[in-house]
Formats: structure tokens, sequence, C-alpha cells
């Protein structure tokens, strides 16, 4: 007898759209800021009661004690710490320090449209406007509290090179990455420019139109670097402002 072999075609089922891997998980993404917000309680509260500890044993007031530069230091520790903790958001924030950016000429001309952009929106802001004051009180408060040369160098520190850094690996390599990449350019923008804004007490239009300056100038250069230079730049700008004033 002959057999009869039958063949039956697999159908090929609808393919499936593979869910997309993200660096950083909504899980990172609460734990990174919760351990961020944890570590600058804990600082300060070390750092408070190392200060009260000193005024107990030399017995000098603490009057003032609100007005510490050192306060300034403690969001660049904070942010080390939370990087040594988060190895997954350290790489993904690093992979955009990069000084490719810095060979292209278009680069500079961006970077110059950024300071312009700075400059006339606080302009306009502060002098025509008159919606808020140029700088909040407690800014003010660090170059008027005769804290000394040593704690003006400190401040000048923090707020031209700790600050800049610090705040662009944050907020343009990670908030604004965050967002962007999972949703849309314009989630990210928003974001990012509106947390910025809102952490700059005093000042939180000015600050946020400068934080969408700076996360714009880091989607068309596609690095934190040049980013990092114009926030340097300006907080030198206003904090030799400060100190003439």
């Amino acid at each position: 007898m002959e057999e009869h072999l039958e063949y039956t075609e697999e159908i090929p089922q609808p393919l499936m759209k593979k869910k997309r891997a993200y660096p950083v998980t909504w899980g990172g993404f609460i734990g990174f800021f919760g351990a961020y917000l944890g570590f600058i309680i804990l600082f300060s509260l070390l750092t408070g009661m190392f200060y009260a500890l000193a005024a107990v044993i030399f017995g000098f007031s603490m009057a003032g004690f609100e007005k510490s530069p050192v306060f300034l230091l403690i969001d660049a520790l904070t942010f080390i710490a939370v990087m040594l903790v988060f190895k997954r958001t350290r790489q993904f924030i690093f992979q955009k320090l990069t000084l490719g950016a810095l060979k292209k000429k278009k680069t500079y001309f961006l970077m110059a449209g950024a300071l312009i952009i700075c400059q006339v929106s606080q302009y306009l802001i502060f002098e025509v406007l008159h919606l808020e004051e140029p700088g909040s009180k407690g800014d003010d408060r660090l170059f008027t509290s005769g804290i000394g040369i040593a704690g003006i160098a400190i401040v000048i520190f923090c707020a031209c090179i700790a600050a800049p850094v610090t705040e662009e690996l944050v907020f343009r390599g990670f908030l604004f990455r965050f967002f962007h990449e999972r949703y849309h350019f314009i989630a990210g923008l928003t974001v990012s420019s509106a947390v910025f804004g809102s952490l700059h007490i005093g000042y939180p239009l000015a600050a946020g139109i400068m934080g969408m300056v700076f996360a714009m100038l880091f989607y068309f250069t596609k690095s934190l670097v040049p980013g990092m230079l114009v926030h340097a730049l300006w907080n030198t700008y206003v904090s030799i402002v400060e100190l003439h004033s």
C-alpha cells in the first residue's frame, strides 16, 4: 500500500512587537531620586550635628549656621555617593559625557546662542516684566553674610564648577534623557526644565527657561560637555556680578 503523507503548512503567527529594553527602569529611576534626597537629608543632618558639637566645644554661636557655604558642597557629595551606588544609572549618564561635540564649529554657535537667550530672557523677566527677582534670598545671602575669603572661594568653586557639572549630569544627562527616550522630546524637555526651575527658589521661571535652553543644547550637540561649559560661564558671570554689587 502506498502511504499518503499529509503535510500541514504552518501559518506564521503575527509577529510580536518586542518590548524595548531601557537602560534605566522606573524602579531604578525612583531608587535614584529616593537615594538622592535621602543622602541630602543625611549629609545635612550630619553637618548640623558636627557644627553643633563644634559650637559646644569651642563656644561659638550657631547664629548664621544656615548661611554656611558648606551646604553648597552637599549636593555635589550627594551626587557622587548616589553614583557609586547606582552603577546602571552612572553608565547611562556618563554615555553622553563626550568631547566629540567640541570639535564641531556649530557647537560654539549653539553655545553662544544659549548664552544670549539666557541673558535676554532674564533681562525681560527681571528688568522689563518684573516677574521675579534676580536671585533668591539664599543666593544673595551667600555674598552678603560676611563669610570671608575662604567662604567666598568655596561659593565660587561650588557655583562655577561643582553645580554646573552636577546639574547637567542629573537634569540633562539623566532626567531629560529618561523621559525623552521613554516617551518624547517634549516630555523630557518639560519635566527636566520644570524640576530644574522649581528647585531654584525665588526665580523658577527664569531657571526653568535656562533648563530648557540647556536641554536643547544637549539635544542638538548630543553631549553634556557644551551645557556644562555654558552653565559654568553663566554662573561665573552671575557670581562676579554678585560679588561686585
